[in-house]
């Protein structure tokens, strides 16, 4: 008879995968619109950006680490291609 062994509630290690949407219109950027009161060099800019972003999440006991792989969507006109980049964090909960 075969059985699936399960972790116990609270075991001290866990690890899961996600999948992330994320978008934002922008009425004024300042680093791409240049200063709000003078003149200063800009270049245009869209007003809808998305990040999606997949990545994986190590727990043990109050330790958490997670790594992201994020695709962003261009920011503005003159910009070749959009933004691909890695993050990694690390939490401690006491």
């Amino acid at each position: 008879m075969a059985r699936w062994v399960r972790s116990a509630p609270g075991s001290p290690l866990g690890f899961h995968v996600f999948a992330r949407a994320d978008g934002r219109a922008l009425a004024h950027n300042i680093f791409l619109d240049g200063n709000t009161f003078g003149d200063s060099p800009s270049v245009g800019h869209n007003v809808f950006v998305a990040d999606l972003s997949t990545g994986f999440v190590l727990n043990w006991r109050n330790t958490k680490m997670s790594y992201a792989v994020v695709y962003r969507t261009r920011e503005f006109n003159a910009q070749i291609a959009p933004q691909l980049f890695g993050t990694v964090s690390l939490n401690v909960t006491f």
